[in-house]
């Protein structure tokens, strides 16, 4: 081993160690950042910048243990130079995160969303997904529907008619929509039985209830009706 390469193989382990001491400095940083957010978007981004960089301290730590292993310097810069890209997504996410925090529009949007979906959860449960007996119910009702809203297309594959663009779309491109919109029908009806009760569940999984709509379409609606339509406590 030549002394260049000498030289060239404690670099490289200097900057892995380095790299590990300014990465356990930023975990710390970002644990007490998780710790002290407020919000879903702060404890969103606090904990995303937090598993950035234990992947980062997790990667470099390997590396260097395996380059006590095999001495293979090539892979050692690999995983070094991979851990600093790791840490630096870490750092962009911060600031970017720390940016949108600033903009009050977004913070309160994200909060409103988030409040209602927690409810919508801890009122009704769990919408069923489309691989579930409901979800495949809804679909056999809406392939043998008059005229037919779901067929299987080239391939076998599954898909559904959007009414609103006129055109046929694959079945991933659905979400299961409520016929009655969830937040409506609990503030009229399902609040009488309580969170979760078996009335409110046996709403939920009926299939009648539900039909294939595109995601974009779906989650519009979901956001026009949020700005207006709140969940109402159970009566009881």
């Amino acid at each position: 081993m030549s002394f260049w390469q000498i030289v060239g193989a404690a670099v490289l382990v200097v900057a892995a160690v380095a790299l590990i001491v300014i990465t356990g400095g930023a975990i710390i940083a970002a644990v007490v950042a998780v710790g002290a957010a407020s919000g879903v978007l702060a404890t969103t981004v606090a904990v995303g910048v937090l598993a950035l960089q234990v992947t980062a301290l997790a990667i470099e730590v390997k590396a260097l243990y395996d380059y006590t292993q095999d001495g293979d310097e090539e892979a050692l810069l690999k995983d070094v130079v991979l851990g600093f890209l790791f840490l630096g997504a870490g750092k962009v996410l911060g600031k970017v995160g720390g940016r949108l925090m600033k903009n009050k529009a977004v913070t309160e949007t994200l909060e409103t969303v988030a409040k209602k979906i927690s409810k919508r959860l801890e009122y009704l449960g769990r919408t069923p997904g489309k691989s579930s007996r409901t979800g495949r119910e809804v679909f056999e009702r809406m392939l043998n529907g008059k005229p037919p809203t779901a067929r299987i297309g080239r391939g076998g594959k599954k898909e559904f008619w959007d009414p609103d663009n006129k055109v046929w779309r694959d079945i991933a491109e659905a979400d299961m929509g409520h016929i009655e919109d969830a937040v409506t029908w609990w503030n009229k009806t399902g609040r009488q039985y309580g969170a979760k009760s078996k009335e409110v569940r046996d709403w939920m999984l009926d299939s009648d209830n539900y039909v294939y709509e595109y995601f974009r379409t779906n989650r519009s609606k979901g956001a026009i009706l949020g700005k207006t339509t709140t969940y109402l406590p159970p009566s009881n």
